[in-house]
C-alpha cells in the first residue's frame, strides 16, 4: 500500500511541475488584466 501511494505522489508531483512550467512560460487569458505573478516563478521560465 505504501508503495503504490508512493508512487502516486510522485506522479501527481511531477503534473504540478508540469502545470507550474506551463503556466510560468505563458501569458494570461485576460485581455485587460493579467496578474502578476510571484517572484519564486522565475526560476522556471525558459526565456528570462
Amino acid at each position: 500500500m505504501n508503495k503504490i501511494l508512493s508512487l502516486m505522489l510522485k506522479k501527481v508531483g511531477l503534473v504540478a511541475e508540469g502545470v507550474l512550467i506551463l503556466s510560468a512560460n505563458t501569458t494570461s487569458g485576460w485581455i485587460a488584466h493579467q496578474p502578476k505573478i510571484p517572484h519564486n516563478l522565475d526560476k522556471f521560465k525558459k526565456i528570462k
